[in-house]
């Protein structure tokens, strides 16, 4: 006989074997072991478990087959595994005359198995009186007699009954882990994060960074026009652009959607950082900056915390937004090596290029530049393929 303790009822003492035994006891009926145990009469396996030997059900069907049912949750792992978790509901609990018990239950299997290991023991089912029983044989009423299949037989007596899966089965095989292309402002986000969390970067690679954006102090673009607007930006918060339907209506599509909305704070920050040529946080005012830095002036951004060596940065030598000089300061707050430092081989190839550029397709890595003519030359790649093909066909 297979005793489950009062452990999980969390109300029985714990050194009262008389209470022990009455909470839950549980009856192998399969195999014919212990005192008063039953022969099973078939399969050792339901066949309806295993989709009457064809069609291996999933969890969901699993639960679902004996009248519960099924709620699927993921849960992320500190290091970025994705988790999936079943919990069981019983749908009869109201009519059983018991309440559901604040206390979840964590099943948790074994090696070489998933949660399904906790539903496959017994054909039964539940009726509409909440009675959970075993093949018309043994009915379950949470104290004097009890059902063999564990999950079945907990959530049946009111236990909010959740099953786990260890990472690496085939219900938990995800990961957070990914690949990050981002494009001028869209580089200055990433290193923002990287260097504030440098944990981060286990979840980002490879981090490709085109036309990197930090420092701002030496940019030549109309962009530095704006710059005297920054107290304005920043004393009225809020969307500033044309939306894009209407910005076709006026200008080719590539304009109008280089004008889409963004928050007049993005544009005061980066005019701050043209200002005061530093890669630093939002300057709120000293009072402000005070209350939420603790000194007067914003904190600069901690490149040198960045971890990383996932990171390809490219560039192009007609930039006039992310400027060689402000790179090469980007580059040196770095401590990490590179993936690669990458400047395209082409002398006109400027910030927009990266999107818009007609022959983005012929530059790459480790190739010269092939124009559209028709320069002999080895086929082209596309210009992070190398870096993906790395990452991605390892």
């Amino acid at each position: 006989m297979l005793r489950i303790s009062p452990y999980l009822a969390g109300t029985q003492s714990q050194d009262n074997p008389e209470q022990r035994d009455q909470t839950f006891r549980l009856e192998s009926q399969s195999q014919g072991y212990g005192n008063g145990a039953k022969k099973f009469n078939g399969p050792i396996f339901d066949p309806d478990i295993i989709g009457r030997w064809v069609h291996v059900l999933t969890m969901p069907q699993l639960i679902e087959s004996r009248g519960f049912q099924s709620e699927t949750h993921t849960v992320t792992t500190g290091d970025g595994y994705i988790l999936q978790v079943f919990r069981m509901v019983n749908p009869q609990l109201p009519n059983s005359g018991r309440q559901l018990r604040h206390r979840p239950v964590i099943l948790w299997h074994g090696v070489a198995v998933t949660s399904d290991s906790w539903l496959f023991s017994t054909e039964g089912s539940i009726d509409s009186r909440g009675v959970y029983n075993e093949n018309n044989d043994v009915f379950n009423d949470c104290e004097r007699t009890v059902t063999s299949t564990l999950a079945y037989t907990l959530s049946a007596c009111g236990y909010d009954v959740w099953l786990a899966n260890t990472r690496g089965t085939h219900y938990s095989q995800g990961h957070m882990q990914v690949s990050y292309i981002g494009h001028s402002l869209g580089t200055a986000q990433m290193f923002v994060l990287l260097s504030l969390v440098p944990d981060f970067e286990r979840f980002i690679r490879p981090y490709i960074a085109l036309a990197p954006i930090a420092y701002l102090g030496n940019i030549e673009s109309i962009g530095r026009l704006g710059v005297p607007l920054e107290p304005i930006l920043k004393t009225f918060p809020g969307p500033l652009g044309i939306p894009v339907p209407i910005a076709q209506l006026i200008v080719p599509i590539d304009a109008a959607h280089s004008g889409a909305s963004v928050s007049t704070w993005v544009y005061g920050h980066l005019a701050q950082l043209v200002v005061n040529k530093c890669f630093r946080r939002f300057d709120y005012g000293i009072r402000e900056n005070i209350r939420r830095y603790g000194q007067s002036q914003p904190p600069s951004y901690p490149l040198c915390n960045i971890t990383s060596k996932n990171i390809a940065l490219f560039r192009g030598l007609n930039d006039l937004l992310a400027d060689t000089m402000d790179v090469s300061l980007l580059v040196q707050d770095l401590t990490v090596p590179l993936l690669d430092n990458y400047i395209v081989p082409d002398p006109k190839w400027n910030h927009q290029d990266f999107q818009l550029g007609v022959n983005q397709g012929y530059i790459s890595r480790g190739f010269n530049y092939w124009s559209k003519q028709g320069i002999p030359g080895p086929t082209p790649l596309p210009i992070v393929g190398n870096y993906f093909n790395s990452f991605f066909m390892a």
